[in-house]
């Protein structure tokens, strides 16, 4: 009876082992490359790891429990950083996610990393830290930021106001700052006591060179400036220089305070070119028979504030302002796809600059993201600076960055396989009626002269004035509204060589 007592307690508590089986899950975490890089330091820097199964094992949630986050372990002190954790094996079969961190702090990048719970043990292969097997030699730069808002310098409203505003360095971002090694003051620029409106400031960096960082400047209080105090155009950027290098960032930032009121109403006539419309979010032509409706929403309050989201149910509130093509209301051709609006802007209100887009309504372009359809680089807006006796008629081009109506010659970039030689391209579209793409490759940086001529050569537009461009894919946009139809010619010129392309406007 004893024996068998034994043999069933035995049994029983083999039964119980097996049902609180444990899984062991290992992690292995190369840290050599970020060793090579002195982004990390053996002895002195930590691996840590969190993830979706914290809560599972114990710990008070998954990614961020009370508990915080689990130490790697280096015991023979080389760069592979290991932790073992025991899984109850109900988990068999199902699929977790996590990251490495140096120190719980600096997050390794991209997707997390996942893993499935395979009985009766998992071990993961060596994995590199962030994925990145190739060593990146980081050099610190100094960046001396000289910002010129002697342009908009004064007191009171209306200016940038140095007893009340203040200005700071935003950033970085898009292409590679490893670290920023200044403090959190050091972000904000402080007045040269020998030049008034000039605003300085030194930031630290650790980058690889080459990389081409972007940044903005930013003004304080927010309510005192156009865009929350936000510059109004693209991001700037800067080339990493070899180590130790100081960098000099000299610019006139794209602030713009805010304005007084109008002393008497401003009424505008807006008017955009709708023949060449493309939808931003599919890059499919308008066909502008299709057009059901066309709206305007810009900052300031008279055409919405940029509320609302985009849909005619916008139009109840004030936040989209519906144009027309019917000849009524300041629109000047009835059905010549220029689509147009008076809006007055009465006296009180805000003046002064003012960013806008326009939205095109028309069958099937609700099946996409959004009526927000008109600019291919969602940074680009329109732009009117709204005062008595200022612009009273705008021409705008649906898709074409404009100021006060007249449009940008914005010069845009690419990545792809470049030719031995700089090479200009056709056109496109070509005819053309009234703007058109002009591109072109540059094998090396290099000085870049664009110019148009008509048949006669006489010069009629210089698109880029001997400006020195780094290699790559360009283009710049040609807007050919006050010239006569006919054939054009767009010259590419660089000090190597010279070439010829042939234009067509139709009108």
């Amino acid at each position: 009876m004893k024996r068998f007592l034994l043999m069933l307690c035995v049994l029983t508590l083999t039964g119980f082992s097996m049902l609180m089986a444990e899984i062991p899950v290992t992690w292995q975490v190369d840290m050599s490359v970020k060793v090579a890089e002195e982004s990390f330091t053996i002895g002195t820097d930590n691996v840590t790891l969190r993830g979706s199964f914290m809560n599972e094992l114990g710990c008070s949630g998954d990614w961020f429990p009370d508990e915080g986050a689990y130490v790697l372990s280096n015991e023979d002190g080389d760069s592979v950083y290991t932790l073992t954790l025991n899984f109850p094996d109900s988990l068999v079969n199902t699929a977790f996610e996590y990251k490495y961190q140096i120190n719980d702090a600096n997050w390794e990048t991209g997707n997390n990393h996942a893993f499935t719970l395979i009985s009766p043990s998992t071990v993961i292969p060596v994995e590199y830290f962030d994925r990145d097997s190739i060593i990146t030699r980081l050099c610190v730069n100094f960046l001396q930021f000289e910002l010129d808002l002697s342009g908009i310098y004064g007191s009171g409203l209306g200016f940038f106001d140095p007893t009340t505003d203040s200005v700071k360095i935003m950033g970085f971002w898009g292409d590679g700052v490893a670290q920023e090694l200044s403090e959190a003051e050091d972000y904000w620029c402080t007045e040269n006591v020998w030049q008034p409106g000039l605003y300085e400031t030194m930031i630290i960096i650790k980058a690889e060179a080459g990389k081409n960082p972007e940044f903005k400047a930013k003004t304080y209080p927010e309510d005192h400036f156009e865009n929350w105090g936000w510059e109004i155009y693209d991001n700037h950027s800067f080339t990493v220089l070899g180590d130790s290098e100081t960098v000099t960032i000299a610019f006139v930032p794209d602030i713009i305070p805010y304005q007084y009121p109008l002393a008497s109403d401003v009424t505008i006539l807006f008017a955009v070119d709708m023949n060449n419309a493309v939808n931003r979010n599919s890059l499919e032509p308008i066909d502008p028979s299709t057009l059901t409706h066309v709206g305007l929403k810009g900052q300031n309050e008279v055409i919405g504030a940029w509320g609302g989201d985009w849909t005619l149910a916008d139009t109840t509130d004030g936040d989209l302002i519906l144009l027309n093509d019917l000849g009524l209301n300041g629109d000047k051709v009835a059905g010549d796809n220029i689509w147009s609006r008076n809006v007055t802007f009465a006296a009180g209100i805000t003046g002064g600059p003012c960013l806008y887009k326009y939205g095109a309504y028309y069958p099937g372009a609700d099946s996409l993201s959004s009526f927000d359809n008109e600019m291919v680089d969602t940074d680009d807006n329109h732009y009117v600076y709204i005062a008595a006796s200022g612009v009273t008629e705008l021409n705008d081009i649906f898709g074409v960055a404009s100021k006060n109506g007249i449009p940008e010659n914005k010069v845009t970039s690419e990545n792809r396989t470049l030719p031995i030689k700089p090479q200009l391209h056709q056109n496109y579209p070509n005819p053309f009626n009234p703007t058109t793409q002009i591109s072109f490759d540059l094998p090396k940086d290099n000085n870049v002269t664009v110019t148009v001529y008509n048949l006669l050569g006489k010069q009629v537009a210089v698109l880029i004035d001997n400006k020195n461009m780094k290699s790559g894919y360009h283009t710049v946009n040609f807007d050919g509204r006050n010239l006569a139809s006919g054939v054009y010619f767009v010259n590419l010129c660089t000090p190597q060589s010279s070439q010829v392309c042939k234009m067509l406007l139709l009108k």
